[in-house]
């Protein structure tokens, strides 16, 4: 990790061109001023007798050796990270790349980058995507939604278990891609926003949601935005929510997102981590609920409790849970599937929670249509751990350690 946030600091003063602080280097990075000072001092031991940053009263500025430690930077560059920069590539342009060209863009030779076009390939996978070869160009065909969902894929891939990480996206979208002075206030001004609307905001999924405007983000600059769909017009709540996002990319980003991003967004926020709040906004989400969403939750849990003795049949639960299978047949259409760090931690320590949960999930695959993977069924997984912990401890404030994030939303 001290190598690639050496390699953000060379990249941040190449970039701003003038003297930096200490601090204001740490404040971007996510580091201390004292890490810093030794990140200076190993980028300077790069170019032996030079002069990679320069030091001053005023702090730091890159010498005139920051390019030749640049690419030293991409020349040890690990196979992972070159796929990853190297999709990045093939994606940024409609005619994709020149494979000699890229290769010296890269330090490599023309053979190892054609190894790292297999890597790219066995990476496409189920994404609906497919690498063309015409004489020395290659190419990406495949919907901008497949092609986001790679970008979303490596990001993943760039995080342990799953979770959130914003050096990796960045790694996976570029230096240029959202950054830490903008990624906290938009993050705070969403949830603000999500509440002001009557909702309870689980802030454990919100970190995959800004990981889907960043890639948004990046695609709209680059003139790649989601056409609308053919599917049924959007809902009063997906309405109201992709306002609140169009409006807050226009204020943070400087973008402004067409009807097929604003939905596309509204539908995971929605979908992953907001649930109804009390009152009016209860109300409002159980007569927007499809009358067979609703029936076939209330159906299928109502068999789980007999089939396990369990006490979840509570209009609560049942609300939450028909809110988040509404949620997830949009997502469905789309394709836009969640992952979930706690899968497996959820399979090992609650298997009777678990084993609830695929019961509830193959019910209603049969009576739904929706295909229903092991991350969205921890999910339903957690929704039954809320439930069950409310049962057990009705008068304290539900907080539990791993299932939290089943309480509001999800």
């Amino acid at each position: 990790m001290s190598r690639a946030r050496q390699d953000r600091v060379i990249a941040l003063l190449s970039r701003e061109g003038d003297w930096m602080t200490a601090g204001e280097l740490a404040d971007i990075v996510g580091v201390t001023p004292r890490s810093i000072r030794s990140y200076v001092t190993a980028l300077n031991a790069r170019i032996p007798g030079g002069v990679v940053v320069e030091s001053g009263p005023l702090g730091y500025r890159a010498g005139n050796d920051a390019p030749g430690a640049l690419r030293a930077a991409v020349d040890t560059a690990t196979p992972r990270e070159r796929v990853h920069r190297l999709v990045r590539s093939l994606l940024s342009g409609r005619d994709g790349i020149d494979v000699y060209d890229t290769a010296d863009q890269f330090h490599v030779s023309p053979a190892t980058l054609e190894g790292d076009l297999a890597r790219v390939r066995a990476l496409l996978g189920d994404t609906e995507l497919t690498l063309e070869r015409s004489g020395s160009r290659a190419r990406l065909r495949g919907t901008e939604m497949a092609q986001r969902r790679l970008l979303s894929r490596l990001a993943h891939d760039e995080t342990d278990d799953g979770a959130f990480d914003l050096d990796a996206l960045r790694r996976s979208l570029g230096a240029g891609s959202i950054g830490e002075a903008v990624f906290g206030p938009f993050k705070s001004d969403l949830v603000a926003g999500l509440r002001d609307l009557g909702y309870f905001v689980n802030e454990f999924g919100i970190g995959d949601v800004m990981m889907h405007v960043a890639i948004t983000a990046d695609r709209v600059a680059h003139d790649r935005a989601l056409e609308t769909t053919a599917h049924e017009a959007p809902s009063a709540a997906q309405e109201q929510v992709g306002e609140l996002l169009a409006a807050l990319c226009e204020r943070h980003l400087g973008i402004r997102l067409g009807a097929g991003d604003r939905r596309h967004l509204a539908a995971l926020v929605l979908g992953r981590v907001v649930a109804p709040g009390p009152g009016e906004a209860a109300s409002a989400t159980r007569a927007g609920l499809q009358d067979d969403v609703e029936a076939a939750v209330r159906d299928i849990v109502h068999r789980a409790a007999s089939e396990f003795l369990v006490d979840i049949e509570h209009e609560d639960f049942v609300l939450r849970l028909a809110l988040h299978v509404q949620n997830l047949r949009l997502r469905a259409q789309e394709q836009a599937w969640s992952r979930n760090p706690l899968t497996r931690s959820l399979k090992s320590t609650y298997p009777m929670i678990f084993e609830v949960a695929v019961f509830i999930a193959s019910g209603l695959q049969q009576r739904l249509g929706i295909p229903l993977l092991d991350d969205e069924i921890a999910y339903a997984a957690m929704h039954v751990g809320g439930r069950f912990e409310r049962r057990s401890r009705p008068a304290q404030s539900l907080r539990p350690p791993t299932l939290s994030p089943a309480v509001y939303g999800q």
